[in-house]
């Protein structure tokens, strides 16, 4: 069954300061708060085929969106066990998705984080009201594209909203005629692998001590999916 990586997020107008929680789907749940608060709104209210004749998607201004902070907060009942052998000859993994008992996550991050080359944030609008973003940066070093953030209205998942950003970020991978598209998740983080995988990413690469030196007992391994383009 394919999941969705469209974590429900909800901006508080300006001026105003605190937190929002918002439940997802399948024991999933996000939080956020924010530092500076821009001048937008979400609003949540079912949509018609008219309204999503204004569909678009446009780039966000760094000065009233940069330091925005997003608490990411959810629930994981499987992670992908992490299986290794190794011999003189041969190094051999695999990654096998397994149930568990329900057990919460959760992670920090900031849309323009200054650690980023020269990030850029996109927001996909329905009509002036904002449904999703997708934050990415280049990596020059190497020629690839890197997804930094992807995150969908709650109230608008499984509407192809997540979809229409990956395809966002290959059209920016194909201007700026970059090699691969990047992303960076974690083996417990089950929900959107699936989405990267629906959406024709595969595994690259893994790192079994990226977040502490227990992330293979904690089965929360840093994953490196990418798109070649």
């Amino acid at each position: 069954m394919a999941y969705s990586f469209s974590f429900g997020f909800g901006l508080i107008p300006a001026g105003s300061a605190g937190w929002r929680f918002l439940p997802l789907f399948s024991g999933y749940f996000l939080f956020f708060s924010f530092q500076k608060a821009p001048e937008y709104a979400i609003l949540s209210y079912p949509i018609d085929a008219k309204e999503r004749g204004f569909m678009h998607i446009s780039e966000l201004p760094r000065e009233q969106f940069e330091g925005f902070q997003i608490v990411f907060s959810y629930e994981s009942k499987a992670y992908y066990d992490l299986k290794m052998r190794s011999t003189q000859n041969v190094f051999a993994m695999e990654l096998v998705r397994t149930p568990c008992a329900p057990v919460h996550k959760e992670f920090v991050d900031h849309l323009f984080a200054p650690y980023w080359d020269d990030p850029h944030a996109y927001a996909l609008w329905d009509g002036r009201e904002m449904r999703a973003i997708l934050e990415v940066t280049p990596e020059n070093w190497n020629n690839r594209l890197r997804i930094t953030n992807i995150c969908v209205d709650e109230g608008f998942r499984r509407r192809g909203y997540g979809s229409l950003l990956m395809t966002k970020a290959r059209e920016i991978a194909r201007a700026q005629h970059r090699r691969a598209i990047i992303l960076e998740t974690q083996s417990c983080n089950t929900a959107a692998i699936s989405f990267y995988l629906s959406q024709g990413f595969t595994l690259m690469g893994f790192n079994a001590c990226e977040y502490s030196n227990q992330d293979v007992e904690k089965h929360e391994i840093r994953l490196e999916m990418g798109l070649l383009m």
